[in-house]
């Protein structure tokens, strides 16, 4: 989806990693953007799901 957004070019298109890293607005420039932003989310969700069955997990346990 990135690299579409990026092909069709829009104006204001300035993707920024974490408000710091710009990267160009190319269509590989906004699929690496998408690519990381949805990666880093993911991850995230995972870890709060891991976190919480090993909570809930040894709440059962015991």
């Amino acid at each position: 989806m990135g690299f579409v957004l990026g092909s069709i070019r829009p104006e204001d298109l300035e993707p920024e990693l974490f408000g710091v890293i710009a990267l160009p607005p190319t269509p590989f420039g906004v699929a690496i953007y998408g690519f990381v932003t949805i990666g880093i989310v993911l991850g995230v969700l995972l870890g709060l799901v891991v976190y919480v069955s090993d909570r809930i997990d040894d709440a059962a346990g015991s």
